[in-house]
This record gives C-alpha cells, structure tokens and sequence, in this order.
C-alpha cells in the first residue's frame, strides 16, 4: 500500500503539469508582446505579482479545442535566459467574445481573472 502511494506521488510530482510550474518559479522577469497589426507592442516587467499569479492559469483546467486566435505570446525568463513561453488571447486583444486562453502545444487554458485584467491593461498602456 505504502509503495503504491509513493510510486503515484513520484509521477504526479513528475508530471508536466508539475515541471511548467517549477520553471516558472525560477522567472525574475516576463515579456509580453502583442501582435499588431502596424507593429508589435512589447511590455517587459519584472513584477512576482503577475510571475505568481500566471502560476494559477497552468493549476486550470484544460480546454482543448478553441476558434481563437493568439493575439500575443508571453515569455518568462531567468535572468536572461529564455525558460518558458505560451501565446495568449484576450476579448480586448482579440476582439473576440469568449477568447481568454493561454495555450501550450494544442492544450488551451483559461486565464484568471487577475491575468486577463493585467494584460489588458497592458495592452491599453501601450497602445493608447
């Protein structure tokens, strides 16, 4: 009983799930950027706020198929070096009702609330 519970807790922590949040608590900085259609407009932040609070949108559900398009891509860094990225969309981004989604691979999830408010917000600060 005791091996099995630990040979399931081994794979759960090895899970890919568990590896996206890990690199993205070694992230000290992001960089998001937005496709435009003169040109792309680029926010780079430091903030652990947004850093943690991105952490909670790869703990969601998954969704598998959307009709939206990305209107972004987010990418986290250690120090300089590149260690994650996903793209994204917003209604405000896309135009699209309904379109609030990070994807990776084929798998979107659902953005919070908190991270679908910053990067809109964002989006406005740069653009207006």
């Amino acid at each position: 009983m005791k091996i099995s519970f630990v040979l399931i807790l081994f794979l759960l922590s090895c899970s890919p799930h568990t590896k996206r949040i890990t690199v993205i608590d070694n992230a000290n900085k992001f960089e998001i950027v937005f496709f435009n259609k003169e040109d792309s407009l680029v926010q780079t932040d430091t903030s652990k706020y947004f850093i943690t609070a991105f952490k909670e949108v790869l703990k969601g559900g998954r969704k598998k198929e959307t009709f939206c398009d990305s209107s972004g891509i987010i990418r986290f860094f250690s120090d300089d070096s590149l260690i994650y990225k996903t793209y994204f969309t917003t209604e405000i981004t896309s135009g699209l009702e309904g379109c609030e989604f990070v994807w990776e691979g084929d798998e979107a999830r659902r953005l919070t609330y908190t991270v679908g408010m910053y990067i809109n917000e964002t989006f406005y600060k740069l653009k207006y």
